[in-house]
């Protein structure tokens, strides 16, 4: 059985809020799973993070921007704020595609940072990470950037440490990437032995293995009589292919005649008998004047000279057998070294192709490296002057620069002027000119349940002050019951997280989906507590639903619930930021604006009274209030409803808004 249901959103679509994998066989479950804070959706977060991620990445989102994810420890805060940023990398990627029609910002920064890490002091541990965040930027000018706001911001002692340490970072890079580069241009040189010797499965090796039998009969036929025909194949191929064209080929035939055993004795026989048929030709011609001359010799000689008189016709026979005899030496000569040159010619062919493939991709290596190296050498320059600068700027001052320090990054320091110098390079980041520096910076904390409670808030405090600037958005996952334990507490932490997002009330699937993911097959197994891009849902990044027009009545609707949502100013401006946010989650706008306004309000009895006039009831039976400020509350609701409202919408509009609330 699916236990599925679909809510419909602001901009048409609907989208699941609850779905069941099927159950898994216990002989093919996994035995264990692990607690890990990266993976797919399997809580069904994504619905309500999407509106989150589309505000954080929007080009009109007022900033500063500070979201508070809260949930109890193991509630998958860690999960939701990994799977966020997911979110917003993704729709930066689609903004950077779709251009300057995109509704979101395309240059967007992600920095993290470890709470249990910054506990002494978290100004300076956050502008380290803002730091190296840039530093590790694919922009390249983001890096400069941010070592000029260094030089300007900090003492020339650190200045000039930090560029120093910068250009020693980029020397070894350079130093790394031209090795790389001789690497690459050794390979290339070396091209035919590695496809010959080295590359198992190339055209060449495949062939030689493939007719080892036939090569090695013909090899041996040569008077190659080693224990490895296959190397020495590639050997004789090798030495072909140093000789391309057409003349290459002439010569390595014409060597193949003479040069190797078998082919000398058969040019030689073939000398013999064209001499031979020369000799007997020449007798045959002056058969004559050979007669007469043994005829004088004398009476002995006369049987001779008969003799040869009487078969001189042997002669012109003899002569023939001599000339086939030499063609017949010349034409074993050349098949041989046609049938030796054959299979050299056919493996050139196919080092060749394999080279051809190789050489191409190795070009291709070598281009971009070279380009690599040019950049970093560029880089470095540009940084060596920078260092030289900052070193000028430290001895006038009478300062002692260079002191080599072990550090990532100028930050290092837990003293006073650290923090000063912390505080000076972020504001220095933000007015920095808007076409140089990121649209927005990003900064998630982490990791604050490791961290006292007094500690965790003071962290927040003094990360959202230096983070005051409109640039920045900071977003913590927070335990909300142990950092703000205290009703002063909890007044402070919503006033420096004023975008709430509550895991635990807004995990839409329940935990069924979950239990079944853990206990599917382990072809089939379901995402755990566990955020990546892995089954991320593709993000529209040409349009927001947080774009979409008022409906109507909406307005109206929302100036009489301000006075449900609280007595100041911010209460107000929370509720109305909020609702923009949940309304694009369901089309029952009126009922959610009322309990997103009892939310807001922080008002004990009103969230009772809302709870109690719809608990016990049917969800198609009509919500009453004996709360006097709730009934004429849903009165306004109702009219612009223009039907009572049902339980089972108040219910929803209830849950929607559980899930923006600490």
């Amino acid at each position: 059985m699916n236990d599925s249901s679909q809510i419909q959103t602001l901009n048409g679509r609907t989208e699941p809020v609850f779905g069941s994998p099927a159950l898994a066989n216990e002989e093919q479950g996994i035995p264990h799973s692990a607690d890990r804070p990266h993976g797919a959706d399997a809580l069904g977060l994504d619905n309500a993070l999407s509106g989150v991620a589309e505000l954080i990445a929007h080009k009109r989102a007022q900033g500063p921007l500070t979201i508070g994810i809260f949930g109890g420890s193991g509630s998958g805060k860690s999960f939701a704020l990994n799977r966020l940023l997911a979110m917003v990398e993704q729709l930066r990627g689609g903004a950077t595609a779709a251009g300057a029609t995109s509704p979101f910002l395309s240059r967007i920064t992600v920095a993290r940072l470890d709470a249990g890490r910054a506990d002494g002091n978290p100004v300076n541990a956050l502008a380290a990470s803002v730091y190296d965040a840039l530093r590790k930027s694919s922009a390249g000018e983001q890096a400069g950037l941010a070592d000029e706001i260094v030089a300007s911001s900090l003492d020339p002692r650190a200045a000039a440490r930090a560029a120093t340490e910068r250009l020693m970072e980029l020397r070894r890079k350079l130093d790394a990437e031209r090795q790389e580069l001789h690497e690459l241009s050794g390979r290339r040189a070396r091209l035919a032995e590695t496809v010959l010797y080295q590359t198992s499965g190339s055209r060449i090796d495949s062939y030689a293995r493939s007719n080892r039998g036939s090569i090695e009969s013909r090899l041996r036929a040569f008077g190659f009589d080693n224990n490895d025909p296959v190397a020495t194949y590639k050997d004789l191929v090798r030495d072909v292919g140093e000789r391309p064209g057409i003349v290459g080929r002439v010569s390595t035939f014409m060597h193949a005649m003479w040069a190797f055993r078998g082919q000398t004795k058969l040019l030689v026989y073939a000398v013999i008998f064209s001499a031979l048929a020369w000799a007997l030709g020449h007798a045959e011609l002056n058969l004559p004047t050979w007669i007469k001359w043994i005829q004088g010799l004398g009476e002995q000689a006369q049987p001779v000279a008969a003799f040869v008189q009487k078969n001189a016709s042997w002669l012109g026979s003899l002569r023939s057998l001599c000339n086939w005899l030499v063609l017949a030496m010349l034409a074993l000569n050349v098949v041989r070294a046609f049938r030796f040159v054959a299979p050299i010619y056919r493996g050139v062919s196919h080092l060749s192709a394999d080279m051809d493939a190789r050489r191409h991709e190795l070009d291709h290596l070598i281009s971009n490296q070279t380009r690599l190296v040019d950049d970093l050498g560029s880089d470095a320059d540009s940084q060596a002057r920078r260092a030289e600068e900052a070193e000028r700027r430290a001895v006038a001052q009478g300062a002692r620069a260079g002191v080599a320090q072990d550090a990532a990054s100028p930050f290092v320091k837990n003293s006073g002027s650290a923090d000063a110098d912390a505080r000076a390079f972020l504001a220095g980041l933000a007015t920095a000119p808007e076409e140089r520096r990121p649209q927005r910076i990003v900064v998630a904390i982490d990791n604050l349940d490791a961290v006292a409670a007094p500690q965790a808030l003071a962290l927040l405090d003094d990360v959202t002050q230096a983070l005051s600037h409109p640039v920045y958005a900071t977003i913590a996952s927070v335990d909300a019951d142990v950092v703000g334990a205290t009703p002063e507490a909890r007044g402070r932490l919503s006033k420096l997280l004023q975008t709430p997002f509550n895991v635990g009330n807004a995990i839409s699937r329940g935990y069924g989906a979950f239990v079944k993911g853990l206990l599917a097959p382990a072809g089939q197994a379901g995402p755990q507590l566990v955020a990546n891009n892995n089954g991320l849902q593709a993000l529209d990044a040409a349009v927001s639903v947080l774009d979409a027009p008022m409906r109507a009545g909406e307005a109206n609707l929302l100036e009489t619930l301000s006075v449900l949502a609280g007595s100041s100013p911010r209460r107000v401006l929370q509720f109305i930021n909020l609702y923009k946010l949940a309304r694009t989650r369901s089309t029952a706008f009126a009922p959610l604006a009322l309990a997103l306004a009892v939310e807001c309000s922080g008002d004990a009895q009103l969230k009772q009274a809302l709870h109690g006039g719809v608990a016990g009831k049917a969800d198609d039976a009509e919500v009453a209030f004996d709360n006097a400020a709730l009934a004429s509350a849903l009165k306004a609701v109702a009219m612009v409803n223009r039907h009572p409202v049902s339980v089972g919408q108040m219910r929803e509009g209830m849950a929607i808004a559980s899930a923006y609330s600490a």
